[in-house]
């Protein structure tokens, strides 16, 4: 399973800035900047991942902390994960992991518990503060009652859905440098353009950005999929689209399961993702954003 931030990767995306433009000394644009919240902002999935020592018993504590989660996250599913292991050193073998799912009534936000970590994820992004306050009170719920040792990973990611408004193109809404290159062939037609970042954070951290711009045939990059969530806004398929995926994570944390140390490690982790978006993004966009 892969969900970015689970196994490898981690992390995600900005709704809330300022509005302004800034230029180059010479003239050329090279950034929007803005504060509060963008009416129809692109972002179409943000997950967090929390990854901590390991709890074999977690499924004895699973009911009381379904009982706490109930009134928010009424939705509850126990499932049996299956995996191949293919260690170079050792047979193959056949690899079971049980995860947790509670979710909302409208099945737009939810958490996913496994022995050695939580995952919360939304469709039905608000702002920061908003995600950040319902990560924070279900990790109090788990740590109450499973009474977690220590923190090892945290992980954010946003994906962010950037699709033209009826006679616009997408040229007008992303920097020139994210657009990739399109070859004036007669004999190509371009299929599916892609980029890859990968960057250390000042915090100690590893952001990665990827772009993907194409006619996406599936409503999230591939390794978000299958989601048990209610996907909203979804590509089309006969229309190109961008999707832009943010994932800031740290490792080897070694962090006591304190909720205030983790809401400041999320609030580090939000801020870069933040200001990259603000530098991809054109003043045209926000204002279409803020305007439709």
């Amino acid at each position: 399973m892969h969900l970015g931030t689970l196994s490898h990767k981690t992390v995600y995306f900005p709704v809330d800035f300022c509005s302004r433009v800034i230029f180059h000394a010479g003239g050329s644009l090279l950034m929007a900047d803005f504060q509060g919240r963008l009416a129809n902002a692109p972002v179409v999935y943000v997950l967090c991942q929390i990854r901590f020592s390991p709890i074999e018993k977690m499924a004895d504590y699973v009911p009381a902390i379904q009982e706490a989660l109930r009134p928010e996250y009424p939705n509850f599913e126990r499932e049996q994960l299956g995996g191949i292991s293919l260690a170079s050193t050792q047979p193959m073998f056949v690899q079971n992991e049980t995860r947790w799912r509670f979710e909302s009534r409208d099945n737009r936000t939810g958490f996913m518990l496994f022995t050695n970590q939580l995952i919360a994820h939304t469709t039905n992004y608000v702002d920061s503060d908003d995600f950040r306050s319902r990560i924070i009170h279900s990790f109090k719920i788990i740590h109450q009652i499973a009474k977690l040792s220590f923190i090892q990973r945290i992980g954010l990611r946003y994906v962010d859905l950037i699709t033209p408004i009826s006679g616009d193109s997408l040229e007008k809404y992303v920097q020139p440098s994210l657009l990739g290159f399109r070859p004036q062939v007669s004999a190509l037609n371009s299929d599916i353009s892609q980029q890859f970042l990968r960057t250390n954070s000042a915090m100690g951290g590893t952001m990665l950005v990827k772009m993907s711009r194409a006619h996406h045939q599936i409503d999230l990059p591939a390794d978000l999929l299958p989601t048990p969530l209610e996907i909203v806004r979804r590509p089309n398929p006969q229309e190109e689209s961008i999707f832009l995926d943010w994932d800031h994570f740290i490792e080897q944390l070694n962090m006591d399961p304190d909720p205030d140390l983790l809401e400041m490690k999320l609030r580090e982790l939000k801020q870069p993702i933040a200001h990259v978006f603000k530098e991809a993004i054109t003043d045209y966009a926000v204002q279409a954003w803020q305007r439709h």
